[in-house]
């Protein structure tokens, strides 16, 4: 009777849910690649590579934007265009396929270019433009910084010793120190914008205070 009754009892359990393949694809994946980390870099990297895209598409129109811009060697106006091509592909790629130093050095090669990029087109006195550059400038910080402290995370070999738990420690410094700035960037085209439509709209509250007065 007792048989029974537990033969009973685990018929009524209720049978764990099958998990479906996609489920199952999708854990053996996250296994192996971190895909939330991924995803975040390519969203990071994404206006590089369309622009490495856009150069490559439109040579052309890039040659003709470098004698706008007012370069005036001829060969130059190839070799920067070039130029454009390889680093921003090539830090896109070494930021996609690296969590350690590759990725590092993909985000300084990036970093270099954001802060060539608006010499390069002749925009270096265009506000919006240098801000739009800043606030992706400052999204590379924050991924360098994660990198830094990734690698600061990682096991030592042969033991911690003095010098390394000290070097550990500077890197983890230079890389909140690096977080802040890129959190300061980050937003700054976004407070750029928001200050100045305030300052057009309180402009536009004393025009109209004026009228009125005027009026009355």
């Amino acid at each position: 009777m007792s048989s029974l009754k537990v033969q009973l009892t685990q018929a009524a359990a209720p049978s764990p849910p099958s998990i479906s393949f996609v489920e199952r694809y999708k854990v053996a994946v996250e296994a192996r690649i971190n895909l939330k980390h991924v995803v975040a870099k390519l969203l990071i990297v994404a206006t590089f590579v369309e622009d490495a895209l856009r150069v490559l598409f439109t040579f052309g129109v890039q040659q003709q934007s470098m004698e706008i811009a007012g370069w005036t060697s001829p060969a130059l106006h190839t070799l920067l265009p070039l130029l454009s091509l390889a680093v921003q592909s090539c830090g896109a790629l070494l930021v996609l396929a690296s969590s350690g130093v590759g990725g590092e050095v993909g985000c300084y090669l990036l970093l270099g270019w954001c802060v060539w990029h608006p010499f390069m087109y002749g925009q270096a006195g265009n506000r919006e433009f240098v801000l739009e550059t800043a606030t992706i400038s400052g999204g590379l910080l924050i991924l360098l910084s994660h990198l830094l402290l990734l690698r600061t995370k990682a096991p030592l070999l042969g033991g911690v010793s003095a010098a390394a738990a000290q070097e550990q420690k500077d890197r983890t410094a230079t890389a909140h120190r690096i977080q802040a700035v890129g959190r300061v960037l980050v937003v700054s085209f976004f407070l750029y914008v928001a200050a100045t439509k305030t300052h057009a709209w309180g402009r536009a509250g004393r025009v109209g205070v004026g009228h009125e007065d005027g009026a009355s």
